[in-house]
Formats: structure tokens, C-alpha cells, sequence
């Protein structure tokens, strides 16, 4: 009896993850989403009229600390775009 369970839950398990595969792929929604947060804030940043300096330190912010250097650079960013 246990073995017959043991098949079921591994059936369910393997459907979900196939499920799971085709709808959001290897990488899946969330990750994809920061990627695409992340060029854009370092795009945003490389365009301010911020020093050189400060701009490659907001990069680097954005890109060690992923979601909380995302949320400060949304906050205090490094300056206002050039014109």
C-alpha cells in the first residue's frame, strides 16, 4: 500500500512540475521580472546627471543587493535624468 501512495504522490509531483515548466518556463516569472527591473533602473542610473563615481556605486548597489537595491535606488536614486 505505502508503494501504490508512494507512485500517486510521485505522479501528482511530476505533473505539477511539468505544469509548472511549460507555464513559466525554466526561469519563471519573478526572476525574469527583477532582470528586467535591473536594466532598467541601471539604464535610468547610467542616463542621470550623477558623477561617474556615483553612478558606477548605484550600479553596483542595484546589482549586489538585488531587491533592496532596487527598493533604495526607487527612493534616493542618484539624480535627475540629463537633459
Amino acid at each position: 500500500m505505502a508503494k501504490g501512495l508512494y507512485k500517486s504522490v510521485e505522479y501528482i509531483y511530476s505533473c505539477h512540475n511539468n505544469y509548472q515548466d511549460k507555464a513559466m518556463g525554466e526561469f519563471g516569472f519573478w526572476p525574469l521580472l527583477h532582470l528586467v527591473l535591473v536594466v532598467y533602473a541601471a539604464v535610468q542610473i547610467l542616463g542621470s546627471s550623477a558623477s561617474i563615481l556615483k553612478k558606477i556605486i548605484w550600479v553596483l548597489i542595484v546589482l549586489v543587493f538585488p531587491l533592496l537595491g532596487l527598493i533604495v535606488w526607487f527612493f534616493i536614486g542618484p539624480g535627475t535624468p540629463k537633459k
